[in-house]
């Protein structure tokens, strides 16, 4: 039921030429937890508000990533084109009808007075062929299933890619606030470094503290200057990086909303978990029974084949 409601759209697209329908074929995948989100155009509109905000959340810049990233759209490409390699393979299990029709005008000034089919001036022939396979060792069926079953491996590796971008976007955000964070505390540092030298430099003055003193407080405030240059590199870096897989071009500020993390299950029940539920080991499985039935389809090709031809 699922491969017909999607076939239909398929079909328009495929004959409108629609770039955004084709492109929400591998798109309903990634969308597919935000039930509001119901074509490209929505999730077009939805990235055009988060990106226009002043401050951000985790799960916002992610939603942003999600239409930036280019592994996800390879990987998406990749399932639409196992799709249309499905609808090949079901129109290749249909019959197939053809019409064609020719007119042939001839010089019959040499014909011996009898015309026949092959003399007359004017000729019109117009011709149905219909061509309906019956057998053929099952092969078409084994493809079927094999792009069925790669097509559920794909998927489980678009589902997997979106939980990899997650973890991409998280450290992205994270580092950028932790860059932030030790920015301002030693800048703050270099703050009270300088208060310190100042009141050292007017105690020198007045001979109550010595000049060794000043020079190891000189010292310590370049050392504390040289470490917040070396910081702002670092949180460039991090914006650079995080701007890169959010596509923001402002900085907007970062809200951290998350709770923190509650006790871990036993090792034992996340392991069940992971067997059960991880996209990179379903994609694995479905790519195992992608190549089996790649073998019953090479097996058929030693059976014969019938088909029926009309015409």
């Amino acid at each position: 039921l699922m491969r017909v409601r999607w076939f239909v759209p398929a079909l328009l697209a495929a004959c409108t030429g629609n770039e955004a329908a084709e492109k929400w074929r591998y798109e309903r995948v990634i969308w597919e937890d935000r039930p509001q989100t119901k074509s490209a155009s929505d999730a077009q509109k939805s990235a055009e508000v988060l990106a226009n905000r002043k401050s951000l959340t985790l799960d916002e810049c992610y939603r942003l990533a999600l239409r930036q990233s280019e592994t996800l759209a390879i990987t998406g490409e990749e399932l639409a084109l196992l799709e249309a390699q499905y609808d090949q393979g079901i129109a290749a299990i249909l019959p197939s009808i053809k019409f064609k029709g020719s007119y042939t005008r001839q010089d019959d000034s040499g014909s011996s007075g009898s015309l026949s089919a092959f003399t007359l001036a004017e000729r019109r022939e117009y011709k149905f062929t219909l061509h309906q396979p019956i057998f053929s060792g099952l092969r078409e069926f084994a493809a079927l299933r094999q792009t069925g079953a790669l097509q559920e491996a794909r998927t489980s590796d678009l589902r997997r890619a979106k939980v990899l971008l997650f973890s991409d976007v998280a450290q992205a955000f994270y580092a950028v606030r932790l860059a932030e964070r030790d920015l301002a505390t030693t800048e703050d540092s270099l703050r009270l470094a300088r208060e310190r030298l100042e009141e050292l430099v007017q105690r020198n003055r007045a001979g109550i503290a010595r000049r060794s003193e000043v020079l190891a407080q000189e010292a310590e405030v370049a050392t504390t200057e040289a470490l917040v240059a070396a910081l702002r590199g670092s949180f460039e870096i991090a914006w650079d990086a995080f701007q890169f897989l959010t596509g923001l071009r402002a900085r907007p500020a970062l809200l951290d909303t998350l709770p923190d993390p509650s006790v871990l299950p036993p090792f034992e029940n996340l392991l069940q978990r992971a067997f059960a539920s991880r996209d990179d080991l379903v994609s694995l499985d479905r790519q195992i029974a992608a190549g089996e039935d790649g073998v019953r389809g090479a097996q058929g090709a030693y059976l014969p084949s019938f088909s029926l031809d009309a015409n």
